[in-house]
């Protein structure tokens, strides 16, 4: 082989395994293909790309990702047979705060008029801010032209009353997590938004749909558009569908959240909906390892070598450790011990640790939010005694948990399909695309597999591993969730 050939090799496999961690097996195909065939004869060489060809298609890698392709076609589909219960033109977004802000956003860059309405100045202006800003990044990226993007935010209205409301056809709220407070902003646009029809959209992730509409003067019309920061780049969109939330109504939510280019996962009202439900006991049990004294780089490592886009601990710290600890305690009212405290959570709440926003929560960050090491502060709350694990065992600790709460969510019909959940998984969390979301994972490892380790791990990590009843059903069957 040419030295030439042999650098190349080198230097563009050490590129791919960086990109891929090796879980995609098609980059380094079409590598070794390209490099063989500067020495083969055509025939040979289209031969060998047909022979790779053929080996990818039918490996689980393709058969996983063209099922989430599939599944995003599907999401886009409205309920069969229904129509949308309103025609949105004009779209209010309560709250200009981190997440109204990228609602506002995202409706005004997909060609909505919208009204923002926030009481507080100071809000107001930071809120402004956050949008022009988002718009100005676009215009950087060539994305709209500086008049495009100026007539998108002219198209904002910024309002402190309510009576600027009045044309709204879809008005979400994204204040703050409080019945009362929610309940009460509804009833203050049924007094302005008067003699039409028109959709409330609730983006709360912590409190029951069911609750929050017990005042509203039609329910069939409240549903619930649960967006995920940073909403102008997460792609997913959860509509929820409370017991009284009618098709049509969710029809108009989907159709909304699917011209802001968001794919949409339709959920039942529960706990935490999908995403969260089952990221919270992940997120739960890597506190727990790292607290029983697990190294967190080997934590982190385990799960960005499974596939994951970054490390739990990384994730808490990402997401908000004041959120994280609050999600962590709804769900502990949901779920019970599954989802509990720690003496961790007990310090970042005493200390009021926030991650890396705050400059310093698991991790330490510089002024750029770069991470600089571990918290010292946290790290002397951890077992000082080092408990060694295999990437394997952790691996299995953090997926197992989430394979076993998406087949709870499965059983409990929190979603329609196994190809819902997982897609929204994916989008959500980041969970390993290549795997196909948690169920086509435990598909592929196989339901008396899942059994097992559930079993073992049921064993010695807790009750949190009591194997979901639908998992032992398909172990005793041998049935699968997708296949």
């Amino acid at each position: 082989v040419p030295i030439g050939q042999m650098v190349i090799r080198k230097q563009a496999t050490a590129g791919i395994m960086k990109e891929t961690r090796g879980n995609y097996p098609a980059p380094l195909a079409a590598l070794k293909v390209a490099l063989a065939g500067l020495s083969l004869p055509e025939e040979k060489a289209f031969e060998m790309e047909s022979r790779e060809f053929a080996k990818l298609c039918v490996g689980e890698v393709s058969q996983s990702l063209v099922r989430m392709f599939l599944s995003m076609q599907d999401a886009k589909k409205l309920p069969a047979g229904v129509s949308p219960v309103v025609q949105v033109k004009t779209v209010g977004v309560l709250g200009c705060g981190v997440m109204g802000a990228g609602i506002v956003q995202a409706a005004a860059f997909a060609g909505y008029k919208v009204v923002a309405r926030e009481p507080f100045a100071k809000s107001m202006e930071k809120g402004k801010a956050a949008i022009k800003g988002m718009f100005d990044e676009l215009v950087e990226r060539r994305k709209l032209t500086r008049e495009e993007a100026d007539k998108r935010f002219g198209n904002i209205t910024f309002t402190d009353k309510y009576t600027d409301l009045a044309d709204c056809d879809l008005v979400i709220e994204a204040i703050i997590e409080d019945v009362k407070a929610k309940q009460e902003a509804l009833a203050e646009l049924e007094k302005v938004i008067v003699g039409k029809k028109f959709v409330f959209a609730t983006n709360t992730s912590s409190l029951s749909l069911n609750e929050l509409a017990v005042t509203a003067k039609d329910p069939s019309l409240f549903g619930g558009l649960h967006f995920f920061n940073p909403v102008h780049k997460m792609p997913l969109v959860e509509v929820v569908q409370g017991d009284k939330t009618s098709d049509a109504t969710v029809a108009a939510l989907k159709l909304f959240a699917g011209k802001l280019g968001k794919t949409v996962v339709t959920t039942k009202d529960s706990a935490g909906f999908i995403v969260n439900r089952i990221l919270a006991p992940y997120l739960y049990e890597a506190i727990r390892l790292f607290e029983d004294g697990v190294p967190g780089e080997d934590i982190e490592k385990a799960m960005t070598k499974f596939g994951m886009p970054m490390g739990p601990l990384a994730l808490l710290d990402e997401v908000g450790l004041d959120i994280c600890s609050k999600v962590i305690h709804v769900m502990n009212a949901a779920l019970g011990d599954r989802v509990g405290g720690t003496k961790l959570l007990d310090f970042v709440e005493k200390t009021k640790l926030l991650g890396k926003k705050g400059g310093k929560g698991i991790y330490l960050y510089d002024e750029k939010g770069k991470r600089l090491g571990f918290n010292p502060d946290l790290l002397a709350q951890v077992s000082q005694t080092p408990k060694k694990k295999k990437l394997e065992e952790i691996q299995d600790r953090l997926a197992m948990v989430m394979v076993n709460e998406a087949a709870l969510c499965m059983a409990e019909g929190i979603v329609d399909t196994a190809a819902e959940l997982d897609l929204a998984m994916i989008l959500g969390t980041g969970f390993s695309p290549f795997t196909g979301g948690p169920l086509r994972y435990a598909d592929t490892l196989g339901s008396r597999v899942v059994q097992q380790k559930m079993g073992l791990l049921h064993q010695v990590a807790g009750e949190n591993y009591k194997p979901a009843a639908l998992l032992a059903e398909h172990a005793a069957s041998g049935t699968t969730f997708t296949r």
